[in-house]
This record gives C-alpha cells, sequence and structure tokens, in this order.
C-alpha cells in the first residue's frame, strides 16, 4: 500500500472536506504503538454518515451525528508540529508492495488497479484511518525532497 503525503498548506481544508466529497466505508482509531491493541473505534460507516469538522486545535471525528473521538493537533507554529500531517494510501488489488507513492499512482499500465482509499494521520498518541471505497484522485502539489511530492485532493 503506498501512501502520498498531503501538502501542508492545504491539509486541514482537505481533511474536513474529504468526508463531504466522497464517502467513508470505515473509520479506525487507535492508540499509537498498541500493535494493534487500544482500539477506540472501529466501525464501518458505509450505511452511514461519517463527518470530520475542524475546531480550535482537534478535528471532532462524528458517527450519525455523534461525536466518537476528538483528534488532538498541535497548535498553529508550534515548534513540533503533531496531529497535522494527514496521508492518502491506496489499496490496490491485487496487493502491490509499495511504501512512499509512485510520480504517476494512476498508470493502469504499470500498476494494478486502486481498490480502496484511506486518509492517514496520526498525533502523539493515536492513530486515525478513514477508508473510502475506489480512489480519492490526488495532484502533484510542490516538490517535497527530490524526488518525492506533496499532494494535494482533486475535488471536482
Amino acid at each position: 500500500m503506498e501512501q502520498y503525503e498531503l501538502d501542508p498548506r492545504f491539509r486541514a481544508q482537505n481533511v474536513e472536506r474529504i468526508t463531504k466529497h466522497f464517502h467513508p466505508i470505515h473509520v479506525f482509531i487507535r492508540r499509537v504503538g498498541s500493535r494493534g491493541g487500544g482500539v477506540i473505534v472501529s466501525e464501518g460507516v458505509r450505511y452511514k454518515t461519517a463527518t470530520i469538522t475542524r475546531v480550535t486545535n482537534a478535528l471532532l471525528v462524528s458517527i450519525d451525528g455523534v461525536v466518537r473521538f476528538t483528534y488532538i493537533q498541535s497548535p498553529p507554529r508550534a515548534r513540533f508540529e503533531w496531529g497535522r500531517k494527514f496521508s492518502i494510501a491506496y489499496e490496490r488489488d491485487p496487493y502491490f508492495p509499495a511504501s512512499t507513492g509512485f510520480d504517476d499512482p494512476y498508470d493502469d499500465q504499470k500498476y494494478p488497479p486502486i481498490h480502496r482509499s484511506v486518509l492517514r494521520g496520526a498525533n502523539v498518541d493515536y492513530l486515525l484511518e478513514i477508508t473510502f471505497d475506489g480512489v480519492i484522485p490526488l495532484e502533484k502539489a510542490k516538490l517535497w525532497v527530490a524526488p518525492m511530492y506533496y499532494w494535494r485532493i482533486k475535488f471536482s
């Protein structure tokens, strides 16, 4: 499963808008470093409404209008930024091992088709993953460290 780091300039807006433009199918939140334990939320939301709402230094993860988790973030311009970095990971079918992403992830001639997209973020204490059916389209935003790029979600 390869990952694409979202552009820091658009992270908060992208993360809040993502559940409005793409329908999530699963929400998973656990403690960092728990090796799969310490699960806070693991819920299928295919037939429910899952949303992310931005408040001061936090994201509220709601399912059917009930806040299920408050994802705390560092204050803006903090010396050490945490909880503000997000990426999109693609699950391909059949499984295709990759880590940092490809220059052109949509080249069907080179890679298997994308089956699911996962929004992933981690703060000091928790890992947040929201899974979506199909492809969340991305476009290159700016060079990060050659040859890797930051990416931006393409909202139609």
